[in-house]
């Protein structure tokens, strides 16, 4: 089998470490990636620089045609600003874009990475292979495949969701900030609000900062409509409520569904909910950050009945994680059909 040659973005952050392990345990057939520096600015300054990447020290190429000339598949693992700058270099000849940091989500003819969907559903009907890949929020993944499983066991009516938003999600600098914010709180000093505009730690905040962007109402609607966008089972759209939490990692979600009938067969739902991206804690009960930090599996609860006569279902998952597998699988999905159906490559820079 030919090896693909890819490239990436960001390798020296989260999703960057990340997706590294990722492109290991699936053994994705590649060779050795390409990891780039952010272009312009600092970005550029950055190039030829040395940064820790796998078991070795790696170097930074500039961001530039010649890096890109025979790549297959570029990978965007930085920041928003840093994909952002990067995708409007591309012009249309280009590798197969992936972009881990939902910043191309607004981009027009994106294709969703999740759980279940794969980026290759179009092969059927004649349509082409993609050309951009935005893999879906980790939230709107968990979302996605919850409600699909609630829904199979028939007469769901409503479902509403809090979804609790991991500092990792904004990378090395939300983590540093939340820790800064924790010991500044500890011992009474001013704390640092640059990555929040306001105080995490110790707190749970349903918007953010005026200047932060994005905003924590763009990421819950981008959430929804993801999720949305991912279902498999046609069913009402949740409702939806995300919050900020001092958390350093994993992504919490407490989940409820109202059914038509008054009185809910649990057992029937507990057996809809029997999947392959679904698993108990080891230790069993309900899970937690510690649980899920590792695996790729959305890790839930038991589902409970309410007084109300709703069921609640509480999960968490790897955030990072299942951001960089998602990235993966669809990135091979996607380049085995360009393989098949002859795609070129040989992208341009503007």
């Amino acid at each position: 089998m030919a090896l693909y040659r890819i490239a990436m973005l960001g390798a020296g952050g989260l999703l960057g470490k990340e997706l590294g392990e990722a492109l290991d345990e699936r053994r994705f057939p590649a060779l050795p990636p390409r990891l780039l520096a952010a272009p312009g600015g600092e970005g550029a300054q950055a190039a030829r620089a040395l940064i820790a990447f796998g078991e070795e020290p790696a170097a930074l190429e500039p961001f530039t045609p010649e890096a890109l000339e025979d790549v297959d598949a570029l990978f965007f693992a930085g920041t928003a600003e840093e994909t952002k700058a990067a995708f409007r270099r591309l012009a249309e000849h280009r590798p197969l874009l992936v972009d881990m940091t939902g910043a191309l989500a607004d981009e027009p003819e994106v294709q969703l990475a999740g759980l279940e969907a794969r980026p290759d559903s179009g092969e059927e009907q004649g349509e082409l292979p993609p050309a951009l890949i935005v893999v879906a929020h980790p939230a709107a993944q968990a979302l996605a495949h919850l409600l699909d499983r609630m829904a199979s066991a028939g007469g769901l009516a409503r479902a509403t969701a809090v979804v609790l938003e991991p500092a990792s999600q904004r990378g090395w600098p939300g983590i540093q900030e939340l820790q800064q914010q924790t010991l500044a709180a500890l011992s009474v000093q001013p704390l640092p609000q640059a990555v929040y505009g306001a105080q995490v730690a110790f707190n749970l905040r349903a918007e953010l900062g005026a200047e932060i962007l994005p905003p924590l109402a763009y990421t819950r609607s981008l959430i929804a409509r993801q999720a949305q966008a991912l279902r498999i089972v046609t069913a009402p759209a949740v409702a939806l409520e995300l919050l900020q939490a001092p958390l350093f990692h994993a992504t919490v979600l407490a989940v409820h569904a109202d059914y038509a009938a008054p009185e809910p067969d649990l057992e029937r739902v507990e057996a809809a909910l029997a999947s392959a991206w679904l698993a108990a804690p080891a230790a069993g009960g309900y899970p937690d950050v510690i649980s899920a930090a590792g695996s790729d599996a959305i890790q839930r609860g038991p589902a409970r009945v309410d007084p109300s006569g709703g069921i609640w279902l509480y999960a968490a998952l790897d955030n990072l994680r299942r951001t960089a597998f998602a990235a993966v699988d669809a990135a091979a999905a996607a380049l085995e059909r360009r393989q098949r159906e002859g795609w070129g490559r040989r992208p341009r820079l503007q």
